[in-house]
């Protein structure tokens, strides 16, 4: 790994805030420290897309410590606190910015026909528990690399990656997207499970789930990668254990993808594939489905709290909870008298809009995504099965959610439309109802009502959807 360090130290010395000049090597980038309104110290340097950043302190300019959280480059300004009118540190302190770069030479894992799905990794990781307590487990995840594939003739089909074959001096030379896609319940966490299901043998039904998992192109069937279609990395992780086959709330928020391990597991896996492979930092999407559907919320927050840097895609597909008030409504537990128990009651306003409270909000930075949304016109199966509330219903909560993004970016302009799907076995026909929110001209967030529709997966079968997917970027 090559280490590339900044040319301006900022530094703060009995209070004063002065510029300290310090070696350069490779890099010069310019750091400024300013204090805000609130006489919080916050560091500012210009961030490059593409690269990713560390800040370290230091009391005397020799011994430097890393400071926690890794900030990606977009091209814009990028800061971060990193001394409160509260701290006792020293007053002599210095801080520096590092920027990561790595040497790209790791082969990309390409899908081979006949043989599972990509490349089946099980690395053991540490997991510190609420509680601080740490654990070992092992995170099992799927990998494959850009994909194009030939067909040199009429029974031959040969897969290669362009990631592969772009050398120069060594170093790939051409940054691809990542597609990061969290599986629905139904799938447990075991080399062997994985190995039949995703396998040749899984029968049509299952290779469907697969196909979701696979790559997304225009025709959604796994053998059918045309060269038209986008090439990207795919991360797809399995859920960390307790997981079972059978699945359900074991998690009440969100399923297993909203446990420690999950944000802990994947964050880190992120971040691995961004130092050995040469992926966009600024193309960085999240898919899910039903459980997974529900995750890419936990996770995506994460993600944001760990970097500064949100994903350029967020997708929920049936994504069956968290409640409407995790988004920051507000709401009274009362007890109903017909059963007895406590359930939430959201207050509204005169117009019939709920109330919102924004620090009830656990995810406050998820409209900083673009973000697409899609549910059943019917998918409230699940949730009169396992919770209460109407507003917990997969339908209100994509809803919802569409409300509370818009209105975090007021004055855009909104539009309907219906896409037509065909029937392509084993999925069936169907339509969706469509509600396409821009702001400045750009498609960002949108909601998509399957008509007639339960629960189910199908965004990817959405005609636009590779489309809108790959034109969002930060």
């Amino acid at each position: 790994m090559k280490i590339k360090h900044l040319a301006l130290c900022a530094g703060l010395l009995a209070g004063m805030l002065t510029p300290s000049l310090w070696a350069a090597t490779d890099l010069a980038i310019k750091a400024t420290l300013q204090r805000d309104a609130a006489g919080n110290l916050v560091l500012h340097w210009p961030g490059e897309s593409g690269v990713h950043y560390h800040i370290e302190s230091s009391a005397d300019l020799s011994v430097w410590t890393a400071l926690p959280g890794e900030f990606a480059g977009t091209g814009d300004e990028l800061s971060s606190t990193v001394r409160t009118p509260a701290s006792t540190a020293a007053d002599r302190q210095f801080w520096r910015v590092t920027t990561v770069g790595a040497a790209f030479t790791e082969e990309a894992p390409i899908y081979e026909r006949g043989s599972e799905w990509g490349k089946l990794f099980n690395v053991p990781m540490n997991i510190v528990a609420g509680d601080q307590t740490v654990s070992q487990v092992t995170h099992r995840y799927t990998l494959n690399g850009p994909l194009t594939e030939s067909h040199p003739d009429q029974w031959t089909t040969v897969w290669s990656s362009p990631y592969n074959a772009d050398r120069s001096n060594g170093y790939k030379t051409t940054a691809y997207p990542l597609v990061v896609y969290l599986h629905p319940s139904g799938v447990k966490n075991s080399e062997e499970w994985h190995t039949w299901f995703w396998g040749a043998g899984a029968s049509a039904d299952e290779r469907r789930i697969a196909t979701e998992i696979g790559y997304i192109n225009r025709s959604f069937g796994v053998g059918t990668y045309g060269p038209g279609d986008p090439k990207y990395f795919v991360y797809a992780p399995m859920v960390p254990p307790p997981c079972t086959e059978a699945g359900g709330p074991s998690a009440r928020d969100g399923g297993e993808w909203n446990s420690p391990a999950a944000k802990q597991m994947i964050t880190t896996t992120i971040k691995d594939l961004l130092r050995r492979f040469n992926i966009d930092p600024a193309r960085i999407y999240i898919i899910g489905g039903s459980m997974g559907g529900a995750g890419v919320r936990y996770i995506a927050q994460e993600w944001y709290n760990q970097t500064h840097s949100p994903f350029a895609a967020i997708v929920a597909d049936a994504g069956f909870t968290p409640n409407t008030a995790m988004l920051g409504y507000a709401y009274d537990n009362v007890v109903d008298p017909n059963s007895g128990q406590q359930v939430m009651v959201y207050r509204h306003n005169a117009d019939g809009s709920l109330v919102y409270q924004a620090q009830n909000n656990q995810f406050p930075d998820l409209y900083r995504s673009a973000f697409w949304y899609g549910s059943g016109e019917l998918d409230i199966e699940m949730a009169e099965f396992w919770y209460s509330n109407p507003l917990d219903y997969n339908l209100p909560l994509a809803k919802t959610t569409y409300a509370w993004l818009k209105m975090q970016f007021p004055g855009g302009t909104e539009s309907t439309a219906t896409h037509s799907i065909a029937e392509a076995y084993p999925y069936p026909a169907m339509s969706w109802a469509i509600t396409d929110y821009k702001v400045q001209g750009h498609s960002r967030y949108r909601l998509s009502v399957g008509l007639g529709m339960g629960h189910g997966i199908n965004m990817t079968r959405d005609p636009d959807f590779v489309n809108w997917l790959f034109s969002q970027h930060n």
